[in-house]
């Protein structure tokens, strides 16, 4: 999944409420309060190809709290999860905190970057305060990679995806686990490690230098938050694109133009009956005009 390249400005979220632009979500870039979020549609169930919305005021939000940058990075032979010496252990600390993180090498790579989700559980379903920061809040990580002009460095981010505003009916809403999923999406690679009896769900996501998740282009950790926080959303909206919609009950539902059509069999047999008809009244005049006698002046 790339940055979307119809990613709507705006700066307060009642500027997505009433746009009338069908993006496929929305971006607040503004340094230190960045802010992406995602407007609901609704479509009539003949518009198989979705192209007349009805807008609704329906939104949700994602956003990175305060992250916390750990510069000093070292690192030693370390095993993976499923207890292979295929990983890299990385040891890092900003001077007040100290942890370490084992990272898979087929996940790691110089210059690159690697979002990382801690929990052992699911993300729906994490319980830990070292993982949950709220009933719809993940701590995620970020490993940046060695690279020409960067050192080493780790981040940890608070990311929030928020309740859907203006939301009626239970079918309208996001629940929490579905939040935590959103917000946890960007390391996530749908599998597992372990044993089916002790499943372990901790996931990395490796991308390469230069892509557009990358964050070898700043030094920001609020940037860093916001490339987990957008990501979070840019899933939300590829998921209510492309998962199969339900049919409900609607004040809203857009009216569609009419068209003709046109059935071609009946038709031709409709044509093919009124040239007839013309032959056979053709043909009554001419026998009876043959039989009228004009007199002499």
């Amino acid at each position: 999944m790339g940055l979307a390249s119809d990613c709507g400005a705006y700066t307060d979220i009642s500027e997505v409420q009433n746009s009338r632009e069908d993006d496929n979500y929305y971006c607040r870039r503004t340094p230190g309060s960045q802010e992406f979020a995602f407007r609901f549609y609704e479509y009539n169930p003949d518009d198989q190809q979705r192209t007349h919305p009805f807008f609704t005021n329906r939104t949700v939000t994602a956003s990175a709290g305060k992250c916390i940058m750990y510069p000093n990075v070292t690192q030693s032979p370390g095993i993976d999860l499923n207890g292979d010496h295929a990983a890299t252990n990385y040891t890092f600390t900003n001077g007040s905190f100290t942890d370490s993180i084992s990272i898979p090498k087929a996940n790691d790579g110089l210059s690159g970057t690697t979002y990382i989700y801690r929990g052992i559980k699911t993300p729906g379903d994490a319980d830990s305060p070292s993982i949950v920061c709220g009933p719809r809040c993940l701590w995620m990580w970020v490993y940046k990679a060695q690279g020409p002009h960067d050192n080493p460095t780790f981040y940890q981010c608070p990311i929030t995806v928020s309740e859907v505003s203006n939301a009626s009916y239970d079918y309208q809403k996001i629940n929490d686990v579905m939040a935590r999923t959103a917000a946890a999406s960007i390391a996530l690679h749908g599998g597992w490690t372990g044993t089916f009896q002790n499943q372990i769900f901790t996931s990395f996501n490796f991308f390469a230098a230069g892509t557009d998740w990358d964050v070898h282009d700043s030094e920001d950790p609020s940037t860093i938050g916001a490339h987990i926080a957008e990501f979070s959303i840019a899933s939300l909206s590829t998921m209510a694109s492309k998962n199969p919609s339900v049919q409900v009950q609607s004040d809203h539902v857009p009216h569609l133009g009419t068209s003709m059509k046109i059935n071609w069999q009946s038709t031709i047999g409709l044509f093919v009956f009124i040239v007839g008809l013309h032959a056979v009244v053709a043909f009554a005049a001419i026998w009876v005009v043959k039989n009228v006698v004009i007199g002499d002046g």
